[in-house]
């Protein structure tokens, strides 16, 4: 059953008012908004939005609050034992007119005096409760389908903007790691524009490598910054760019501020950052690292010849001046190893102590650490055991605690025990030669054996080594089943100096073929030329038929990989050997028809050289992670994005690569969107809000540097679009933006920037220009350019534009002050007309600092009671009987005193807090007229109190509502209130307004329409709409005197108010001669000074208790 005092709530118009209101606030100010507007349109004490607290999922924090007409936010409470619990339960909007009752423990429940609620959860995308929204009151609520249908949408609303403040902090705290990292970096970050190479962001670490300012570089073109030694060079590695290749570790020259040069390896690519594709590079200083490996390598050099031409053994120690017993060997010649008997790698894997004397050594390295180098007499022991004496030279590299030691052995005299050493090492090497399993060789470049052990020569079919050498066959041409596989062995030899486990066939002397394995290295004199081949050949048949044999078996494997989703493919000398069904149909061929196909024809060069790799079967384990590459299809296809991994394998005895492939071209595709979309407003196309705001940041940075360029800034809002969106539908005003957009690119040079910053705004951003003429002659373009008819559909349409200008100044640190400022002038050119631009200056943002203050001033004053109402009796012209009086507010400021309406209203109809002062100002002064009727018996049901109705509160759905309460609350009857409403409320929304007046005059309130005459509305006005009371301007009144044409004005609005049974007031009355002509002229009824100054309340009993009538 309906409480009997429950509030009605208005049509489903009302909240259509509503939800209008909120559809062009966006961002943090809908949270901030949606609930001061909820509490105003339900006519309720408080509103909120409330938001789940992470981690802990027991707790709510306030959002956003309206708590009797203030904003509150910040405060976390508990869910259990709060309405809020059954409210994130429950999937649909949750009322209740008692909920005190229902939750007793809720005390801030009862201290408030709450009775009713009514709410709905906020759900995430995946259905689950991130908050709730809703409305308290101390009276009962009607939880009609149209309140439960609005705080649905809302919560919708709400949901979708937490979301994204959610999805803004992550992309923040992104930016910010990643803006960390670019800061920190070592190497030289940087990135450029790729239509004209000009540099946009480079990272500090070019000042610690190369001394250059970032600021200095940020926008020359890379082809002419002195960066590069060679700007040739530079300038084809960038243009190489353009043509879609990638650049990895190319070497390039650096010339530092100070004329020095650096050696650096260059990698870069090309990718869309912002909507732009810019050239992204990294430079890596390798001028230490270089010099330090020439420094290596002329010390290998000298280590390698003396190893090679030496006479003497050679031993390399690393010897720790703090402990020397951990003196180890790094080196050691063939003749070190045969002197003391052992293996090199016995002697590389022992400490320096077990051949050695420690004291010895250490007397040694003390005399080369004063002189350099020094010879002295040194024991040793073999490796059987025996002592062995030496005279040694010992040379000590290096500085720091970690040395090395350098010592060559001259042995004194072959002694017997070297001697016998060395016969025994060569009888040793002797019977491992002959006993070997493996075939043991040496052979001369040109292709001839010239010594073979006897299992060399069973291995290819001979009786014995003697026989082999003797037969002198060639090598290439005899013994290799594919010739061309001995042309790629020497060529990896003469790089690397020797290769292993080399799996190929050969031919036996009977014909037959084999598989081996063979191990060799170049032995070299000592200029570096290669004397002859040595090695190990190993016979591998037994093992390379078993493995075939398991090929054979595992046929099913191939059908698994035929039947892959992924693409797999086989290549070997720089064709395809193999495809599988789904490598093949990704590139629009069949399996069959790609045999044999050339790579190049498949696989895209523009692929940092990996396409030149797996041609030449020489990747290398880099690539087996997943790739991205081009491939080609057959002609007509797009190019294939794809994830390809590949290998190097042995494919019939033969180096080959095998690789799979999976196409991502949708994939990339999608991301690409995705990050297109991120940056770019859908309807029109152009950069949003963040991808400007990233602009501008870079241009207020740049600025601040010494010799940077200026730049404007542009701030256009459309006027009158919001008329068009509603009269013609969104559909009709989102094409005609999209047209707008067209027409406004026309006016701009290709590197300036436009962006949609939201619903009808756009911002431009003119950078590198010389004076401001220029920025405003844009603006003149502009409006040139939006003064033709723009056809829509098939309809002429027509808007205009104010644009608001700032130009670039030291001052400005932070995009958010440009911004700021040119929405200032913006709103400085609407003022003035519409249809232009202003140019911001200082004293506007002066004005606007004080708007600021004063507006939270005045909130501060809605809070604390600091307003007063005053009252101006209104009297009967012909008698002077009182028969009113007009209610005027007044600010009792703490600091500044009694402030007067026409230095504060103006602040307070812009903010929207007119409508609360509104609604105080007529409970105040009905209130007060309740008080006089009591006290003044004389005053009768005629006497009236007049109060002035702004704009924004007479569009107030709830004002018929709210006014009958408080006529209900006073007591006093609804004739005894007079509303003023001014000619601009039927202007603006003629619908509203006679909706709103019948309503009114339903309730049976006095309308009158106050300053008549001066403004624009048509006289069919006051036959439309139903009024009591015209208002005579004070401006007419000033000159009835003198002025002829106000004395015919005057007559004219009483004779016209006359024929339409309506009273006319007139205000601003000062003289008696004033008074005399108005009383000729046909009028009843005024205010002004000449009868009483504006009273304060106790003031007013005063008068009314010693008013006498006027004389005749």
């Amino acid at each position: 059953m309906k409480p009997e005092n429950a509030m009605h709530l208005s049509p489903a118009g009302a909240f259509h008012a509503l939800t209008e209101q909120l559809a062009g606030v966006t961002g943090e100010d809908f949270i901030r908004e949606v609930v001061r507007r909820l509490a105003y349109a339900l006519d309720v004490e408080y509103a909120f939005v409330s938001v789940r607290q992470p981690p802990d999922s027991l707790k709510l924090r306030i959002a956003s609050a309206w708590h009797v007409n203030r904003a509150q936010s910040g405060s976390e409470f508990a869910v259990e034992g709060t309405p809020a619990a059954r409210t994130l339960a429950e999937s649909e909007v949750w009322h209740e007119d008692d909920v005190a009752s229902l939750y007793p423990k809720d005390r801030w429940l009862r201290k408030h005096g709450v009775r009713a609620y009514c709410a709905v959860a906020i759900r995430d995308v995946d259905g689950h409760a991130i908050g709730h929204l809703g409305v308290m009151s101390r009276q009962p609520l009607q939880a009609d389908a149209e309140l439960i249908s609005v705080l649905r949408a809302l919560a919708m609303r709400a949901a979708a903007e937490l979301r994204r403040q959610h999805l803004e902090e992550i992309q923040r705290l992104t930016a910010a790691k990643l803006g960390s990292l670019f800061r920190m970096a070592a190497d030289i970050l940087g990135a450029a524009r790729l239509q004209d190479f000009q540099l946009t962001d480079i990272s500090p670490s070019v000042e610690h490598v190369l001394g250059y300012s970032p600021a200095a570089l940020i926008g020359q073109s890379l082809l002419h910054t002195e960066m590069f030694e060679n700007s040739q060079l530079g300038s084809a590695f960038f243009q190489e760019l353009k043509a879609g290749s990638h650049i990895v570790n190319r070497k390039v020259a650096l010339r530092a501020s100070n004329g020095s040069v650096r050696h650096a390896r260059l990698s870069a690519e090309v990718g869309e950052f912002g909507g732009t594709r810019h050239i992204l590079f990294s430079l890596v200083d390798v001028t230490d690292s270089q010099a330090a490996l020439g420094q290596v390598q002329n010390l290998n050099a000298t280590v390698d010849a003396l190893f090679s031409t030496a006479q003497d053994a050679i031993f390399i120690c690393s010897y720790p001046l703090a402990n020397p017993a951990e003196c180890k060997f790094v080196q050691v010649n063939d003749l070190a190893c045969e002197w003391l008997g052992y293996t090199r790698n016995e002697l590389l894997q022992s400490a320096c102590a077990g051949v050695f004397e420690i004291s010895d050594l250490n007397k040694l390295q003390a005399g080369a650490q004063r002189q350099r180098s020094k010879s002295e007499s040194m024991h040793f022991r073999s490796k059987s055991g025996n002592a062995l004496s030496c005279e040694v030279h010992a040379r000590l590299f290096g500085e720091g605690k970690e040395r090395v030691l350098l010592l060559r052995c001259q042995h004194r005299g072959q002694n017997a025990e070297f001697l016998g050493t060395q016969r025994e090492l060569e009888y040793n090497y002797q019977d491992f030669f002959d006993n070997a399993s493996d075939g043991i060789y040496r052979s001369t470049p040109e292709g001839l054996i010239i010594s073979a052990n006897p299992a060399l020569a069973r291995i290819l079919g001979y009786d014995n080594p003697q026989e082999l050498v003797a037969d002198k066959l060639n090598i290439t041409a005899r013994i290799y089943a594919h010739a061309e596989q001995r042309a790629e062995l020497l060529r990896r030899i003469e790089e690397h100096g020797q290769y292993s486990a080399q799996e190929f066939q050969i031919f036996r002397k009977d014909g037959t073929t084999i598989w081996v394995s063979d191990n060799s290295r170049a032995v070299k004199d000592a200029r570096g030329h290669i004397l002859y081949f040595e090695g190990t050949l190993q016979n591998i048949t037994g093992r390379k038929r078993a493995e075939e044999a398991l090929l054979r078996s595992e046929e099913k494997y191939r059908l698994l990989v035929d039947m892959s989703q992924d693409g797999v493919f086989l290549s070997q000398a720089g064709k395809l050997v193999y495809v599988n069904r789904a490598f093949a149909q990704m590139l629009g061929h069949r399996a069959e028809d790609m045999h044999g196909m050339p790579l190049n024809e498949v696989i895209d060069s523009a692929n940092d050289g990996l396409a030149e790799k797996i041609a030449a079967d020489s990747v290398d384990e880099h690539y087996l992670d997943p790739h991205e590459m081009h491939l080609r299809g057959r002609p007509g296809m797009p190019r294939i994005t794809a994830s390809v991994a590949v290998s190097r394998i042995f494919w019939r005895g033969r180096p080959a690569v095998m690789g799979t492939a999976r196409d991502v071209t949708e994939r990339k595709k999608v991301e690409q969107d995705l990050v297109h979309s991120a940056y770019h407003d859908a309807l029109t196309g152009l950069p949003n809000r963040s991808f400007f705001m990233d602009r501008l940041r870079q241009a207020v940075a740049s600025n601040s540097s010494a010799g940077s360029t200026r730049f404007a800034l542009l701030f256009l809002d459309l006027d009158r679009f919001k008329l068009i969106n509603d009269s013609l539908g969104h559909s009709f005003g989102d094409r005609l933006l999209t047209a707008i957009t067209k027409r406004l690119h026309t006016c701009l040079r290709p590197a300036d920037l436009m962006a949609r910053y939201g619903g009808d705004e756009f911002t431009i951003l003119l950078e590198h220009i010389q004076a401001l003429d220029e920025a405003t002659a844009v603006a003149e373009r502009i409006h040139e350019e939006l003064a033709r008819a723009f056809n829509v559909g098939g309809r002429d349409v027509f808007t205009t534009a104010s644009i608001g200008i700032v130009t670039s100044a030291p001052h400005y640190r932070h995009p958010d002050e440009l911004l700021r400022d040119a929405d200032t002038a913006m709103y400085r050119a609407k003022a003035a007309g519409k249809a232009g631009y202003v140019v911001f200056d200082d004293a506007m943002h002066q004005h606007v600092k004080a708007n600021l203050k004063l507006e939270t001033e005045l909130r501060h004053a809605l809070q604390r009671n600091e307003f007063r109402v005053y009252f101006q009796p209104i009297l009967d012209l012909a008698s002077g009987r009182l028969t009113g009086c007009e209610a005027l507010v007044r600010w009792v400021h703490p600091e500044r005193g009694l402030v007067t309406p026409s230095q504060f209203l103006a602040v307070a109809e812009e903010t929207g807090l007119i409508i609360p002062l509104g609604w105080w100002v007529i409970e105040t002064a009905c209130a007060h007229l309740s008080q006089w009727r009591k006290r003044h018996k004389h005053l009768d049901d005629k006497f009236t109190v007049s109060v002035n109705i702004a704009n924004r509160q007479f569009a107030h759905w709830l004002l018929p509502q709210r006014v009958a309460r408080v006529l209900d609350m006073t007591g006093i009857p609804a004739n005894s209130l007079c509303l003023e409403i001014t000619e601009t409320v039927f202007m603006d929304n003629p619908e509203l307004a006679a909706e709103t007046i019948s309503r009114l005059r339903a309730i049976g309130v006095n309308l009158q329409m106050d300053d008549f005459g001066t403004g624009y509305s048509s006289l069919s006005a006051l036959r439309t709409f139903k009024l009591d009371t015209l208002k005579i301007d004070r401006s007419f009144i000033a000159g009835i005197e003198k002025n002829r044409s106000d004395r015919a004005i005057v007559r004219t609005i009483t004779v016209l108010a006359a024929d339409l049974g309506m009273d006319v007031v007139a205000e601003g009355i000062e003289t008696a001669r004033q008074l005399e002509l108005l009383r000729a002229l046909g009028c009843r009824r005024g205010q002004g000074y000449y009868f009483s100054k504006p009273l304060a309340v106790s003031e007013v009993d005063r008068y009314l208790a010693a008013l006498k009538p006027l004389n005749a």
